[in-house]
């Protein structure tokens, strides 16, 4: 399969330094979306993604397999600390691009691995959103320690094989 690339995409890749920026999508709920943009206001695709939010994002390795990602978002306004803190985060998916230069073209931008908010370890002047591949069972669930504590006496071995439905669980050895 060919594709045309636009002469800003050809530019950027022969640049002698390459940047990269990403394109970001956040689906809180039904009803909020939110875009952000690493590299200034951009828009892509008919949709305009937003600046100065994103201070450091790390995606999933490309083969998705048992690899995590991080998003930092600035909270300067404290909108994404009351966007996080007013409901539960877990699963919340997250769609990334990456691409070169300004205004890129719609066929200049290569979407990432899908992702999903594994857990928020951090709100402050900065939100922390750890990510997870949300086709693979690295999504823990329920999102806390199961033991005495919760009222759990009984938990069976790690390794154990629960059948759910068409969904086969394995029972993990790995703490939080």
């Amino acid at each position: 399969m060919s594709r045309d690339l636009s002469t800003a995409f050809i530019a950027a890749g022969q640049a002698r330094v390459a940047d990269p920026a990403y394109l970001i999508e956040i689906v809180w709920s039904a009803t909020l979306t939110s875009r952000f943009s690493s590299r200034g206001d951009q828009s892509w695709n008919g949709v305009t993604w937003q600046s100065g939010r994103v201070a450091k994002f790390q995606p999933l390795p490309w083969d998705g397999a048992g690899g995590r990602g991080r998003l930092d978002l600035l909270n300067a306004d404290y909108l994404i600390g009351a966007i996080v803190g007013n409901q539960v985060c877990s699963d919340v998916p997250v769609r990334a691009w990456i691409f070169y230069g300004d205004d890129p073209a719609v066929g200049d931008v290569l979407r990432l691995p899908d992702a999903a908010i594994d857990s928020v370890p951090d709100i402050g002047a900065i939100v922390r959103l750890d990510l997870a591949a949300d086709n693979m069972g690295m999504l823990y669930s329920p999102r806390q320690w199961i033991g005495p504590g919760v009222g759990v006496n009984h938990v069976d071995p790690p390794g154990t094989v629960i059948h759910w439905g068409e969904q086969r669980m394995v029972i993990g050895s790995e703490g939080r």
